[in-house]
């Protein structure tokens, strides 16, 4: 790796803990949150039906109305995101944006 890939790396990672540490300052942390976090979290995740399916059937058709569907798991996505930051230690978000980075990387 040379001098400017190492800087670039770091840079990325410190970036990565401060905004996990931003996440943490808003949405509180895992069994820590006070009552206004808890309350919010709980909005979005239920906002997001972070539990539920994403596949939105269309009332009219009843078939997978795929706009909506997308729109819900986008929904999810964020939740998903908030929750990692919020829930994950610091090594294990780093290794988890790596992974996803990876992901994309390959994908592109």
């Amino acid at each position: 790796m040379n001098r400017k890939e190492l800087i670039t790396e770091r840079y990325q990672k410190a970036r990565e803990l401060a905004l996990s540490r931003a996440y943490r300052d808003v949405f509180g942390q895992h069994r820590g949150r006070t009552m206004s976090q808890q309350m919010v979290v709980a909005d979005l995740m239920d906002f997001a039906k972070l539990l539920k399916s994403s596949v939105a059937i269309s009332k009219i058709s009843g078939t997978v109305d795929t706009h909506a569907t997308m729109l819900a798991e986008g929904r999810r996505e964020i939740a998903h995101r908030i929750i990692n930051f919020t829930t994950l230690d610091e090594a294990q978000i780093i290794e988890a944006i790596r992974i996803l980075n990876e992901a994309l990387n390959e994908n592109v």
